[in-house]
């Protein structure tokens, strides 16, 4: 910086640490005497934030939100439910299903409890990617059968006396779905939670996939769709499901909420748990902790989360246990 800044060569040695106050003598020691105190003080008080009409990041962000929000509207308000859904698949960049192609599901194991069989599923995805399932195939199967993502793991919910066993208990058929970056394929386990951080534990395959022009939540809508037509066509239960329902918790709701938004009536009843209520509240949010994996490019120019849930279907859509942008209940 002093050679191209100042236009001079100088040997700059670095110093353990400066005192919380500096008087002018010590800094034209440290300085070498180039520096008063007065001519490093590029602002009044110290912070350009203090200066008179100054605003945050944040505070622009907010604004630009605001103004999305009203320039949005019309034109979304003017689109029929196919138009909607084209706009929403072109922005997160989701592929459509491909029919003639039937996804590639492997049994690698059972396990046997009292009122169900465990079926240990892969799933082999186009680009090489194999996600782990786990499917609840009850002993006294009613036709009906829920796709159950959970924003951890596969095995979060699936103790004996937990929320799937209670499904199973109902007869339904249960299939317990990861995602890409979810569970076993998540790849910030080994990572220190300085290289997690508020990014989240697979900041660098969001990112990455950023630079690639495509996004986690696309990319798992695409993961939800191959699950949905394993559950609806795979005969699991020894017959195609009758009703199919969704449950999605914590970071599989709101790639959930796009694929039901996107499926039109595939789902009876769609349960989505510890989701943030929108991205604008994000955005106005001074800090927020693992939204990055939710971020989807220029999106607030064509909806919000509020938006998507009229277009999924308020009568069969039940969100739950509202979350702020730092994980934390809203409700």
């Amino acid at each position: 910086m002093h050679r191209w800044l100042i236009g001079g060569e100088k040997v700059i040695e670095e110093i353990e640490s400066l005192p919380d106050t500096i008087t002018d003598e010590q800094l034209r020691a440290l300085s070498n005497g180039d520096w008063t105190a007065e001519q490093l003080a590029c602002t009044p008080q110290g912070q350009v934030r203090l200066m008179p009409g100054e605003r945050s990041v944040f505070e622009f962000n907010a604004s630009t939100a605001s103004a999305l929000k009203k320039a949005r509207a019309a034109v979304w308000n003017a689109l029929p439910p196919a138009a909607k859904r084209e706009r929403v698949r072109q922005t997160i960049g989701a592929r459509p299903p491909d029919r003639s192609r039937i996804p590639q599901v492997e049994t690698v194991g059972t396990v046997a409890r009292d009122n169900c069989t465990i079926l240990k599923l892969v799933l082999a995805g186009e680009t090489g990617i194999r996600l782990p399932a786990l499917a609840f195939v009850p002993t006294r199967p009613t036709g009906s059968a829920t796709l159950y993502l959970h924003g951890a793991s596969m095995t979060e919910d699936a103790s004996p006396g937990g929320p799937i066993d209670a499904l199973v208990r109902q007869g339904h058929l249960v299939l317990a779905a990861e995602l890409r970056g979810i569970g076993e394929t998540e790849t910030g386990r080994g990572r220190s939670e300085f290289g997690r951080g508020r990014f989240g534990p697979d900041n660098l395959e969001i990112f990455t996939a950023y630079l690639m022009g495509v996004n986690f939540v696309g990319l798992r809508v695409e993961d939800i769709q191959a699950w949905t037509r394993v559950l609806r066509e795979s005969r699991l239960a020894g017959a195609s499901p009758a009703d199919m329902h969704l449950v999605a918790i914590g970071e599989a709701a709101i790639p959930a909420l796009h694929a039901v938004a996107l499926a039109g009536d595939e789902f009876c009843t769609v349960t989505l748990r510890r989701m943030v209520r929108s991205w604008e509240d994000v955005v106005r949010a001074p800090e927020n902790y693992n939204q990055t994996v939710n971020v989807v490019h220029g999106v607030l120019r064509h909806y919000d989360l509020p938006e998507l849930a009229e277009l999924a279907g308020q009568s069969r859509l039940r969100i739950a246990e509202s979350v702020d942008a730092s994980g934390n209940r809203s409700e």
